[in-house]
């Protein structure tokens, strides 16, 4: 366990000193800039890794943290730098210095989709580093689309919900899989699936099923992200409200950096920070995916009386 101050710490194996490991613990949540600077090469330890939570480069999913670059990294002149902070496993750099994140061990809901697990590292004699991703996660968060322009009935619709989930019990290799379906497209069943009820009803029955198979598939969450039959692209062209409205949203479409500055202002107050977690890119676009299906609900209706 390492202190608020830079450290390192050797590891040997009998008499034989093996590794020198460099690193430094967070002693509150607010850091600057300066923090962990000094990581450098001591000594005669033939391999030195350093531990370090910090933002290598941009990761809008993350806030920053200590940001450093790979030149700064590579000053240091170590072998091995073992990152945390990014939850997704990433190889920076391949050879020496070996630079990665191994990510979390657990998925822990679903904006961390996918395997989860660590690195089993081998060294030669010589210091060159091989490592191998092993998956060690419990349950497996899965986020799948699927659209409806092609089904016409309930039945067409539940046949490919349990499609879903037969993919995802395959693709979490013998583990539960936790699913999030988000409905899109434009077809018949929108306006079906619009009214509450038939969703919830429909979970259920995912979940009923879903929990007696082997091994278990939960479905966390339906989303109805779908859209009334319309030509969009016209519509888009209007010189109406409804025109004007769907231009704005496709100016958010295109230029996500606007939508993220719109919502900034939430995230990074200290107020919200306490409570919610700086949004992807991913996710503000499905919430104008599902604004733009609102907007068209209500005002194609309201055009049609």
């Amino acid at each position: 366990m390492f202190g608020p101050r830079l450290e390192s710490v050797s590891i040997s194996i009998g008499e034989e000193e093996v590794v020198l490991i460099h690193g430094i613990s967070y002693p509150h949540n607010q850091i600057d800039d300066s923090f962990g600077r000094g990581f450098k090469r001591q000594g005669l330890q033939p391999f030195q890794v350093g531990l370090f939570h910090c933002s290598v480069g941009s990761d809008p999913a993350h806030e920053t943290y200590a940001p450093r670059t790979q030149e700064e990294l590579l000053a240091a002149n170590l072998d091995y730098w073992a990152l945390g902070h990014v939850h997704r496993h990433r190889v920076l750099k391949d050879g020496r210095p070996f630079i990665t994140y191994p990510g979390t061990t657990q998925g822990r809901h679903i904006r961390e989709t996918g395997p989860r697990g660590c690195l089993l590292v081998h060294v030669s004699d010589s210091g060159e580093v091989s490592a191998r991703f092993e998956p060690v996660d419990a349950a497996r968060w899965f986020s799948h689309e699927l659209h409806i322009d092609d089904l016409e009935t309930e039945g067409d619709l539940v046949e490919a919900l349990e499609g879903v989930c037969e993919e995802a019990r395959n693709e979490a290799q013998e583990r539960p899989a936790i699913v999030r379906i988000s409905l899109r497209g434009r077809g018949p069943l929108h306006a079906a699936l619009r009214r509450g009820q038939v969703v919830e009803d429909l979970t259920e029955r995912l979940r009923e099923s879903g929990m007696d198979s082997k091994p278990q598939v939960w479905i966390e969450q339906i989303l109805v992200n779908t859209s009334t039959v319309i030509d969009l692209d016209s519509r888009r062209q209007s010189a109406d409200f409804l025109g004007e409205v769907l231009r704005v949203i496709e100016g958010f479409r295109l230029e996500p950096e606007q939508l993220h500055e719109l919502v900034s202002e939430l995230y990074q107050d200290r107020r919200g920070r306490r409570f919610l977690e700086t949004p992807a890119e991913s996710d503000l676009l499905e919430v104008l995916d599902e604004v733009e299906s609102l907007c068209l609900d209500e005002l194609v209706e309201e055009e049609s009386w």
